[in-house]
């Protein structure tokens, strides 16, 4: 389940700090 929790924290960063 590592893959997913990698893939969470990956999507998690992105929500946190979107791109503007």
């Amino acid at each position: 389940m590592k893959v997913l929790v990698s893939w969470l924290r990956d999507f998690v960063d992105v929500t946190a700090s979107p791109e503007e």
